[in-house]
């Protein structure tokens, strides 16, 4: 046996395995769904954002996009499992599960969870999952009969349970 003999079987044993170990790899992207995962999840947060949670001026029938109605997340869509909210963004709930995390950024730029809304009937495990954030004022009464407006974030998390 030669010196050439065995660097080239060392050669090729090495590229059959790199090639071997790059196969599973290159069908990752084909077996996963959080691609769609996300694009629900983001149109999940614009419906919320722009039409189900912006806050309606009653005198002039108008929608401010944006700015959101705390009081309509609590009283309305507060419950397990939230249907109403799967009904209003246009979700299936017998596929789809959703987080929904409202948080406050307080002045000194820390994050604070005021509000959250999950579907605890089939909870997070090995999926994948779909996150959207989306940048919102939160109007709220105070006690001079005005508004007290809130920078926060509206955080939308999807993940697709198994059957």
């Amino acid at each position: 046996m030669s010196i050439d003999f065995l660097i080239g079987i060392t050669i090729f044993i090495l590229a059959f395995l790199f090639v071997m170990m790059s196969i599973p790899q290159m069908f990752t992207p084909f077996q996963s769904n959080s691609d769609e995962l996300t694009m629900i999840a983001d149109r999940v947060a614009s419906t919320l954002v722009e039409n189900t949670l912006a806050y309606r001026v009653v005198e002039t029938d108008t929608i401010l996009t944006s700015i959101i109605d705390i009081d309509k997340f609590d009283n309305t869509y507060k419950t397990d499992p939230p249907t109403l909210l799967y009904s209003e963004v246009g979700l299936d709930n017998q596929k789809y599960c959703i987080e929904i995390d409202i948080e406050q950024l307080k002045v000194d730029n820390t994050i604070h969870v005021t509000d959250s809304i999950i579907d605890t009937t089939h909870p997070l495990g090995n999926q994948n999952v779909g996150q959207s954030r989306r940048f919102v004022i939160i109007r709220s009464p105070d006690e001079n009969n005005g508004w007290t407006d809130t920078k926060a974030v509206i955080v939308v998390r999807i993940w697709q349970w198994a059957y």
